[in-house]
């Protein structure tokens, strides 16, 4: 329904709840697009402010919430916010906003910086942006290559990424048998960020569990998975059988933070790692 139809539809003397929330509901993305800073300098977030209106053990309701700008804005300052409102779209990109500054407010928000944010791959771009430059940042995945596999070899093996050519096969393989997501990491989004960023044609195949194959000489590289599920021992014997067939093998975050500018950054807490990428 079109709005100026919606808005015709919500007058005082032809009001009813469901022409309301197709109005709001139409509205949600424009609504949800603030700026946070800038909400923050409004007047009417200062005014509560300047008069102490709120503190830091306090819980605010925030009726009508809409996508929830003065919410977000208001968040630093008290203990808990709720928020209503009769558009469920509304709601919908109050709780999106609201995770996107989840962890710059809650950086701003700790007493003492921490040394180190150790995140998920999948968000790293998002994560190193919120993240300020005087903390180390890193993965699970990058963790799991140190800690149980080769972190120096799936380095140099993100490298290979730039060397693929059309027609060439990858392999992408996990340690576990997890049901498939529709954007699944290991079977859309690496392929999809892997062409992207080489722009080549290229053919994936894939491997789970216990499957790994034996012959990798047709692979022009490999990209695992963390390995949460993989004992040392197993994760060693991967990397060892493409080391002696001569295959470039890495994993999920280390390929992700390659891919997307930031592997220097996130192999700052391994300072005799970080330098392979000068070479």
């Amino acid at each position: 329904m079109f709005i100026e139809s919606i808005k015709e539809n919500w007058r005082y003397e032809n009001a009813n709840d469901d022409a309301a929330v197709k109005l709001w509901n139409a509205k949600a993305d424009y609504f949800g697009s603030y700026d946070l800073e800038e909400v923050k300098k409004e007047r009417f977030i200062q005014i509560i402010k300047e008069n102490n209106l709120i503190d830091k053990k306090g819980t605010i309701l925030d009726v009508g919430c809409g996508a929830g700008k003065y919410s977000t804005a208001l968040s630093d300052d008290c203990f808990k916010i709720v928020g209503t409102d009769l558009s469920p779209k509304m709601i919908e990109s109050a709780q999106k906003r609201a995770k996107e500054y989840e962890l710059r407010d809650t950086l701003a928000s700790l007493g003492k910086k921490p040394k180190i944010v150790i995140t998920d791959s999948q968000v790293f771009a998002k994560v190193s942006a919120d993240t300020p430059k005087d903390i180390l940042l890193t993965s699970f995945s990058i963790l799991f290559a140190r800690y149980k596999g080769d972190l120096e070899e799936l380095v140099k093996g993100a490298k290979a990424i730039e060397s693929l050519n059309d027609g060439d096969t990858v392999l992408l393989s996990e340690g576990c048998t997890h049901h498939r997501q529709c954007d699944d990491i290991g079977r859309v989004k690496i392929p999809r960020w892997i062409m992207q960023h080489c722009g080549k044609r290229l053919n994936f195949e894939f491997s789970s569990g216990v499957e790994f194959p034996y012959d990798l000489s047709k692979y022009k590289m490999i990209v695992h998975c963390g390995g949460c599920t993989l004992n040392e021992r197993e994760m060693k014997y991967r990397v060892k059988c493409a080391q002696d067939q001569n295959i470039p093998f890495t994993n999920y975050g280390i390929l992700i933070a390659y891919t997307q500018g930031i592997l220097k950054r996130t192999l700052e807490p391994f300072s005799d790692i970080s330098c392979l990428l000068e070479e």
